[in-house]
This record gives C-alpha cells, sequence and structure tokens, in this order.
C-alpha cells in the first residue's frame, strides 16, 4: 500500500512548519524533509502518521497534515 504526505488545503506553510517541527525534535527515523504528496516510505509511515497527530494537536489546534492512501491512477 503506498502513502502519501498531504497538509490541509494543500497548505504549502502547514507543511514547512510540519518539517520544521519535526527537525528540532530528538532524532527519528523521519526526515522533516517533506513534499506536498510525496511518496512516504512504508518503514516511516506509523511513525510519521503519530507525528503528525501529535503536530496537529499540538501546533495546529486540528488535522494540518495527513498521511493517506495514494490515489491510484
Amino acid at each position: 500500500m503506498t502513502h502519501v504526505i498531504t497538509a490541509d488545503n494543500n497548505g504549502e506553510n502547514w507543511l514547512h512548519s510540519f518539517n520544521n517541527w519535526l527537525q528540532e525534535r530528538t532524532p527519528t527515523k523521519v526526515t522533516g524533509n517533506y513534499k506536498m504528496n510525496q511518496i512516504v516510505p512504508e518503514s516511516e509511515v506509523q511513525e510519521l502518521e503519530e507525528l503528525a497527530f501529535q503536530f496537529d494537536n499540538e501546533m495546529a489546534g486540528g488535522p494540518a497534515i495527513q498521511i493517506k492512501e495514494a490515489e491510484k491512477d
């Protein structure tokens, strides 16, 4: 299953803030250098979903970052 990272209303600012937030945290296996609709390696999906949930609640006050299943062409 392929997953991509997106932001609310395709907001690049949310994704930029999320990347900065990730880079300030203790080292994780996720990079903190994501682009809109970038494919997320399967090995990072679970941790990235947890971090996105944490960012959404601590920083955004709602669902800003989503890790979702990629649409099939």
